[in-house]
């Protein structure tokens, strides 16, 4: 969802409690409405079970319900969790999200604050914890769950080796550890066995809320902003990777965003459809920063993509991201959906430097884009005597290099 550095190196939840789902990281390769088909189980051993057999998140949270900025077709989602009683007919638990936020005023933490303190009470009584337990697991664990939201979504752009963050980082995920180790055990009707596939889901279901209300702060604070599609330039770039996503898809990115306060040095964010970058609209490949713009869409673009797997459903997405980052030890980086990102933008590399970049000025001569089309290659061969070639949808590009040019 997010490109930027990475804030830590934190102690993992999962070495802290031994609670995870174990799911398949890798996304479908096609379309699909729904997360059920997308957090696919591995086979997990009898004594590993959590007798529930999903979660469900129903209802929209957006702010903006009646402007086509706002988040759009967001329905439901589900969480697979292992059930050791029943099939498809079995149990399922449904978080009530908080009321739309009226208007922009409100402060993204507060925002958060409130939606945890409306929905989680929900969300522990259809887990199973006994009612008396549940205000004071409310009042522990909002902060905490507030705070690894803004940690896992807005805070990666940071002092990423300040000792002082580091270890305010590792103490709120500890926290958050042994908070939902408290509320495994209270859901002690529903737990079989260990329970350690439970955390993780018990984290995302947890936080979804305050995820939500991050998309809808950015569809705020960005309302009065025109969005524009890719330009040919950037296709040049986009295609090979990504394909025709951003005009079959209507993915619009917004230039000179604004970030909600709290996202730190994040260069760019992707929520649904929509791309925030703080960049200027560097769109053609003559313009000073073009090809550092580029590279950051490359990046955002593998998240539309990731999108696109859950039919752009913000709750699916948010679930998985959220689940991927507790699974991942609450690092950033390490996150499943945040590698697949990085390293495919660096896929081409080699066309963002000479004389790879030569290819691009070459193709907006007159009638070559119409003539050959848009790159299929990631890479450029090298026949010899200064000659490289690129395949592209009707052909071949290929130019001749001296020191400083091509032709």
């Amino acid at each position: 969802m997010f490109i930027s550095r990475d804030l830590s190196r934190i102690s993992p939840l999962l070495l802290t409690l031994g609670f995870c789902l174990d799911l398949v990281s890798a996304l479908p390769g096609k379309p699909i409405g729904s997360a059920v088909n997308a957090l696919i189980l591995r086979d997990v051993p009898p004594d590993r079970i959590l007798n529930l057999n999903s979660i469900v998140l129903p209802g929209n949270a957006s702010v903006l319900t009646n402007s086509t900025l706002a988040p759009s077709n967001v329905t439901s989602a589900t969480l697979p969790l292992v059930n050791s009683t029943s099939t498809a007919s079995g149990s399922s638990i449904s978080v009530i999200l908080p009321p739309p936020i009226k208007n922009g005023s409100k402060l993204l933490a507060d925002a958060q604050e409130d939606a945890l303190h409306q929905s989680l009470p929900y969300l522990l009584k259809q887990l199973g914890v006994d009612s008396a337990a549940i205000p004071e697991l409310v009042s522990e664990g909002v902060p905490l769950l507030r705070d690894a939201i803004l940690a896992s979504i807005a805070d990666q752009g940071g002092h990423p080796q300040d000792p002082a963050v580091l270890l305010a980082r590792r103490g709120l995920f500890n926290s958050i550890g042994k908070w939902v180790k408290k509320v495994v055990k209270q859901g002690i009707n529903l737990v079989k066995g260990p329970a350690i596939d439970a955390g993780c889901g018990v984290f995302a279901a947890s936080t979804l809320g305050g995820y939500l209300l991050s998309a809808d702060a950015f569809a705020v604070q960005n309302i009065l902003k025109k969005p524009k599609a890719t330009t040919p330039d950037q296709d040049f770039y986009i295609y090979p990777l990504h394909g025709s996503i951003s005009h079959d898809d209507g993915i619009r990115i917004f230039y000179n965003a604004n970030f909600p306060p709290g996202f730190g040095e994040a260069a760019g964010v992707t929520m649904g459809r929509n791309i925030y970058l703080r960049e200027a609209a560097h769109i053609k490949y003559t313009d000073s920063n073009f090809l550092d713009v580029t590279k950051i869409l490359l990046h955002e673009f593998t998240h539309s993509e990731q999108y696109r797997a859950l039919g752009y459903n913000l709750h699916a997405f948010g679930l998985r991201y959220l689940f991927e980052y507790c699974k991942a030890g609450f690092s950033y980086k390490k996150n499943s959906l945040e590698v697949d990102a990085y390293k495919k933008q660096e896929y081409l590399n080699s066309l963002f430097s000479f004389p790879g970049t030569e290819f691009v000025k070459v193709w907006n001569q007159r009638g070559v884009q119409q003539h050959l089309g848009l790159p299929k290659a990631r890479i450029y061969s090298s026949p010899g005597n200064n000659q490289y070639s690129l395949a592209l949808q009707k052909g071949t590009l290929s130019i001749t290099c001296g020191l400083s040019s091509c032709s």
